[in-house]
C-alpha cells in the first residue's frame, strides 16, 4: 500500500471485523489519548459511521504531564473536523506505589462512567503489538501463568464493558505509516522517552536491545502469548466444567469441597479456586491461590481475602465468608403439601405435621431464642445447641429454614423433626416434602447429596 488511503482502508477493515463478530449494537466508544495510535483507531471508527455505527471519543486528562491540556485540546479539534462527539474526564492520579497502575485504574475508571453515560455497545482500545510484547515481558518478569502471558486479547470484558483492540497484530510504525501518508497528525507524548516508567524501560532498554541482537524477538513474544492463550482458554475450559462438582455457588452459602479439590492436578485446582472466587467477586494472585491449596490439605484454618472477605476451612469444605453476609430469606417454595400421609415421613425430606399446629406455623429462618426437642426426646435445647451437636457447618445455619411456632422449632427440613411434630393416631396432618435445595448441596442435578450433612463438619 503506497498511500496513506489504503493503509487506513486496511486498518478500517481490522477494525470492522472485530466489532462486527464481537459487539451487539452499533454505537462505539473510542478511547483517544492523541497519540498515533488511538488517533488512528479514531479514524478507522469514524469512518465506520458510514456502515450505520455511532461513534464518540473518550479522552482522559491525567495532568501527569504539562502538555496534558494541549493534548485534550488537539483531540477535541480532531473531533470537530471529524463531526464525532468528544467526551473528556480529568482524573488525579495518586502518586504513592506504581503511577503506571494507578493512572490505568483511574483512566478505566473514567472510561467506565463515559461508556454508560453514551450507552457504548463496545469501548475501542488502540493497543498495538509493541504494546503486546512489553505486557508479555512485563508478566513474564512478575512470575505469570498462561493465563497472565497470554496477555492482551482483541476481545475481552473489563466489568460490564466489552473492551476491543484491533491493532493487536499491527505494529507501532505500520500505524504512525498510515497517518503520515494520510497528512494526519498526532500528539508525542514527552514522557515515552522517560525510562523510569516500567514500559518505556522494557521498550528502549530491553527490547530494542533484544531486537537488534535477536531479530524477530517481538514476533517470538507475540507468538508465545497466542499459544499461551489458546491453552489458558483450554485450561479455564476445563476449571469451568470441574466447578460443579467442587463448588456450590448458589446463595447464600458458597464453598469448595476440598477433597474434589485437591484431587485436581495442582494446575487444574489453580484454576478452579481462582475460577470459584471470581464468581464470587474476589479476584487473587499466587501467592494467596497457594495459600488455599495448602489449606486444602489442612484440618482446619482461615485464609484472609481481598476485601475482608475470608475462605474457611471446616471438616471438607471451604466456605466463602464474605465482609457482609448475604441477605437471604427462605423460598416459598422451599417446602411442598403432598398427599397422604402415608405413615409419619422419615423426618428428613417429608414430614406429617398435625394439621392445627400446621396452620399456625411459619418458614422462616433461625432467630435468637429458637428451641428444638428432637423426636424422641423428653426436653428441649437452644437449637444452636443442636446444630453444634449434628456437626451442621457454621456457616450453614444461619441459612436453614425452619418451620416454627413462633419460637418452637417444629421441622428442620433436611435434617430432623421434632417431638412436637409427632402425628398422634387419628389427628389430621398435613404432609410436607422439602423441594428446596439443601444449603451444602453442589449441584441442584444431584438427589439430596449429604442429606445427613455428611460426616466433616466440626462441632463449633
Amino acid at each position: 500500500m503506497d498511500s496513506g488511503a489504503p493503509r487506513l482502508i486496511e486498518l478500517t477493515r481490522l477494525t470492522e471485523e472485530l466489532v462486527l463478530s464481537s459487539a451487539k449494537g452499533k454505537r462505539l466508544l473510542v478511547g483517544v489519548s492523541g497519540g498515533a495510535d488511538s488517533v488512528c483507531l479514531l479514524l478507522c471508527a469514524s469512518a465506520l459511521r458510514q456502515k450505520g455505527f455511532t461513534v464518540c471519543a473518550a479522552h482522559i486528562r491525567h495532568d501527569l504531564r504539562e502538555s496534558a491540556a494541549l493534548d485534550e485540546e488537539f483531540v477535541h479539534g480532531l473531533c470537530g473536523r471529524l463531526g464525532v462527539p468528544f467526551e473528556s474526564r480529568a482524573v488525579h492520579v495518586p502518586r504513592s506505589g506504581s503511577v503506571e497502575d494507578a493512572a490505568r485504574q483511574v483512566r478505566y475508571e473514567a472510561l467506565s462512567d463515559i461508556y454508560h453515560s453514551f450507552g457504548a455497545d463496545a469501548l475501542l482500545l488502540a493497543h498495538h503489538r509493541g504494546d503486546q510484547a512489553e505486557t508479555v515481558l512485563m508478566r513474564l518478569i512478575r512470575g505469570c501463568g498462561s493465563e497472565g502471558l497470554s496477555a492482551m486479547s482483541a476481545v475481552s470484558r473489563r466489568g460490564d464493558m466489552l473492551l476491543l483492540r484491533p491493532f493487536l497484530s499491527v505494529s507501532r510504525d505500520a500505524l504512525r505509516q498510515a497517518l503520515t501518508a494520510a497528512g494526519q497528525p498526532w500528539r508525542e507524548d514527552e514522557t515515552n522517552a522517560d525510562c523510569a516508567y516500567t514500559r518505556n524501560y522494557l521498550r528502549r532498554q530491553i527490547l530494542a536491545p533484544l531486537e537488534a541482537r535477536f531479530p524477530g524477538t517481538e514476533t517470538g513474544l507475540l507468538r508465545s502469548a497466542e499459544l499461551l492463550r489458546g491453552e489458558d482458554g483450554f485450561m479455564l475450559a476445563e476449571a469451568e466444567a470441574r466447578l460443579p462438582y467442587c463448588a456450590c455457588l448458589v446463595l447464600p452459602c458458597r464453598f469448595l469441597v476440598c477433597s474434589k479439590v485437591k484431587a485436581l492436578h495442582p494446575a487444574l485446582a489453580r484454576r478452579v479456586i481462582r475460577l470459584f472466587l471470581d464468581r464470587c467477586g474476589t479476584a487473587i494472585g499466587f501467592e494467596k491461590t497457594e495459600e488455599i491449596r495448602a489449606l486444602l490439605s489442612d484440618g482446619a484454618g482461615t485464609v484472609n481475602l481481598p476485601g475482608s472477605a475470608r475462605l474457611r476451612r471446616i471438616g471438607d469444605r471451604l466456605h466463602y465468608l464474605p465482609a457482609v453476609p448475604p441477605a437471604w430469606t427462605a423460598p416459598e417454595d422451599y417446602l411442598s403439601e403432598v398427599p397422604g400421609p402415608e405413615g409419619f415421613g422419615d423426618g428428613v425430606l417429608t414430614q406429617a405435621v398435625p394439621e392445627n399446629l400446621y396452620h399456625q406455623s411459619v418458614l422462616r429462618l433461625p432467630r435468637q431464642g429458637d428451641v428444638f426437642r428432637p423426636f424422641g426426646h423428653a426436653g428441649s435445647q437452644p437449637l444452636r445447641r443442636y446444630l453444634i451437636d449434628r456437626k451442621i457447618d457454621q456457616p450453614f445455619r444461619p441459612f436453614l429454614p425452619l418451620l416454627c411456632v413462633q419460637n418452637v422449632v417444629l421441622w428442620i427440613p433436611g435434617i430432623a423433626a421434632s417431638e412436637q411434630a409427632r402425628l398422634r393416631p387419628g389427628a389430621a396432618a398435613v404432609c410436607l416434602h422439602l423441594t428446596g435445595r439443601l444449603p451444602w448441596q453442589i449441584d441442584s442435578n444431584q438427589q439430596r447429596e449429604d442429606t445427613a450433612h455428611g460426616h466433616y463438619g466440626e462441632n463449633l
